[in-house]
């Protein structure tokens, strides 16, 4: 017989035997299993223990560590499990129901990390807004009318014309801040009202009065020119926010009673207009 014959004949009964051995371990790990589970529940907590203390004899310190770690890991793993949920889900909870200081979008800004964030931080100084108020922001949204009609949306973009047009329609946005072509889709889509309806007639009446060559009219759905937004490019705050584009609008979404406040007091910071909350 040749002498790769013999090797390899004893590879593989030490195969057959390690396997055997593992076998025979399984069967022992179960029949351990099986005997702890007929045992009352205190019982089976010392005979765990003392299976556990059977096991480690021997070990360094750093193996019982490991040992003790893959034996508990089921429970381990649970326990993690719990505690995080114990503490995401309250954290999410109170999230969701902070009060929200303004809620707003701008829209086809090429470099919204220019986005002059602190203007809000003022904004919610000014009113008195708690530190815990929330103040969202949705400032990578791009819409075009011309990509929309000929189905040459881009890939990063189409979450736009399903997901905006859904939160706007849900009141989630307070007031939008866009370019033309933004406002013209957003109202030849019906995305965004008139002022009229969107904003308290008080306001509305005051920024008619004082402002009136700023109300911009813009298309609707079908095709009539009507007043949708507010030219803010030569006030302060439009000189501060920091889109990239020369003329911006502001426009407003929402029909909620917090959409109606805070569209109020974020016109009267712009303008300056003095009202009393």
């Amino acid at each position: 017989m040749k002498l790769e014959d013999n090797i390899e004949e004893i590879d593989t009964e030490k195969e057959i035997n390690e396997e055997k051995e593992i076998d025979e371990e399984k069967e022992i790990h179960t029949e351990d299993n099986l005997e702890i589970k007929k045992m009352k529940f205190s019982d089976r907590i010392k005979a765990k223990q003392a299976k556990l203390k059977e096991n480690m004899e021997g070990m360094t310190t750093s193996q019982k560590v490991g040992y003790i770690l893959y034996y508990y890991k089921g429970t381990i793993i649970w326990t993690i499990l719990i505690l995080f949920a114990a503490i995401a889900i309250p954290i999410t909870i109170y999230n969701k129901t902070r009060p929200v200081a303004i809620s707003y979008a701008v829209i086809n800004c090429q470099q919204d990390e220019n986005i002059n964030t602190q203007l809000f931080e003022d904004y919610k100084e000014y009113y008195g807004f708690a530190k815990s108020d929330q103040i969202q922001v949705s400032k990578s949204i791009f819409l075009n009318s011309e990509d929309y009609n000929t189905n040459t949306i881009h890939n990063y973009s189409q979450s736009d014309y399903s997901q905006f047009p859904m939160l706007c329609h849900n009141d989630y946005f307070d007031v939008v801040f866009t370019d033309e072509v933004g406002l013209e889709f957003c109202t030849t889509q019906a995305i965004i009202q008139p002022l009229e309806s969107r904003l308290s007639p008080d306001i509305y009446n005051i920024i008619k009065e004082e402002y009136g060559d700023l109300i911009v009219e813009s298309p609707n759905y079908n095709g009539d020119m009507v007043e949708y937004a507010i030219d803010i490019s030569d006030t302060e705050f439009g000189q501060s926010l920091g889109t990239s584009y020369d003329t911006i609008y502001i426009c407003f979404p929402g029909t909620s009673e917090r959409n109606f406040t805070n569209s109020k007091k974020m016109l009267d910071f712009i303008f300056d207009l003095g009202l009393e909350f």
